[in-house]
């Protein structure tokens, strides 16, 4: 059943001030979840780390691959994964956001998830709009978009849908510039129409064919001819305990994790 903003709310400030997940120092078993109708009639799940009446801004988080993470009406993640965003969201709620880590559509659980060029669709920019209106009607706050590797399409898919304002920026971390079988790039989209500022964060140790740094300056720089507010920030490592395209390796910023979370939150304080 889906919950209703002023439910949600209500729910959120009940259990926040009893002190649950409120800067954890990692990331709690369960939390809350926002419940919304996709496009596809499908229930649409996103998991919420944070205190809604206190935050700064509210922060979507869009993981890579399949976007697949099963979250469960209890808050519950229970498919496992090594993803960046997954594991910092705690670095965003430290900060004074509010984090909203976003699920694939229950229609679209199993194989292959948001692979195929679902990511680029009118569709799950629409779905995407949808989690953004409803978090800035939770508390009135902007959101910022956050994406990794195949999430930055995502990412990018809804700054350019969400126009009414409701979105200040997105930030774009192991972005996708190589396409392979399992889907597209943020070519793929027109960049150019972008109204919103970008980060760009990228490891020069990332090895993930998809997302190798000589394929992002080129877009920056094309972005910026075109009047789109864009940086790019490189930081550098090589640790690696997985393979080069998951999460614990430099694709991930494995060892970097609280340094890039501490650029990306400084950079959104100042859109703010």
């Amino acid at each position: 059943m889906s919950i209703d903003c002023s439910l949600l709310r209500w729910l959120l400030v009940a259990v926040l001030s009893t002190g649950l997940g409120v800067n954890l120092p990692t990331p709690a078993a369960a939390g809350q979840v926002l419940q919304v109708k996709a496009s596809s009639g499908a229930k649409l799940r996103t998991l919420l780390s944070g205190n809604p009446e206190t935050a700064k801004a509210n922060v979507i988080l869009l993981t890579g691959g399949n976007g697949v993470l099963k979250i469960s009406g209890k808050g519950e993640i229970r498919k496992p994964t090594d993803n960046f965003l997954v594991r910092t969201r705690e670095l965003f709620v430290a900060a004074g956001f509010l984090a909203a880590l976003v699920d694939a559509p229950m229609d679209r659980r199993a194989k292959p998830g948001l692979l195929g060029g679902f990511r680029a669709s009118a569709e799950h920019g629409a779905d995407l709009a949808t989690i953004a209106r409803d978090l800035n009607n939770l508390n009135g706050r902007p959101v910022v978009v956050v994406g990794t590797s195949r999430g930055t399409v995502s990412a990018v898919n809804l700054a350019l849908r969400e126009t009414g304002g409701v979105v200040a920026g997105a930030v774009l971390t192991s972005s996708i510039t190589r396409p392979n079988k399992k889907g597209g790039t943020i070519r793929d989209l027109p960049l150019g129409r972008l109204k919103v500022p970008l980060l760009f964060v990228h490891n020069k140790g990332d090895k993930c064919k998809t997302t190798r740094l000589s394929g992002i300056a080129p877009i920056v720089d094309m972005l910026k001819q075109k009047g789109v507010k864009a940086e790019l920030v490189v930081v550098a490592s090589t640790r690696k305990t997985g393979k080069n395209c998951r999460g614990r390796s430099p694709h991930g910023f494995l060892g970097l994790e609280a340094q890039v979370i501490k650029t990306i939150t400084v950079w959104i304080e100042a859109l703010l």
